[in-house]
């Protein structure tokens, strides 16, 4: 799905998308299904870049939900890949 900026958590930008999902960093970027920052579906825990790092992600999470393949973000919005 598309995430948009949705305002800061942690002082890096959280992102957004229409179905509540969320993209959001706490000590790594993680990837959430809901609008929820005390758990995560899919993480990328190695990147502490102030955006998300683009390519595929991991499936590791807190959560036992995670299923299918990993996602993979790409950041399309030009004033983000400055930052």
């Amino acid at each position: 799905g598309v995430f948009r900026f949705d305002g800061l958590h942690q002082q890096k930008p959280l992102f957004k998308a229409d179905s509540g999902a969320i993209i959001y960093f706490n000590r790594f970027w993680k990837i959430n299904g809901v609008f929820k920052t005390s758990s995560w579906m899919y993480s990328n825990p190695e990147s502490k870049s102030s955006l998300p790092p683009e390519g595929e992600w991991t499936l590791e999470g807190s959560l036992e939900t995670t299923a299918g393949s990993a996602p993979t973000v790409k950041l399309v919005d030009e004033p983000f890949r400055s930052l």
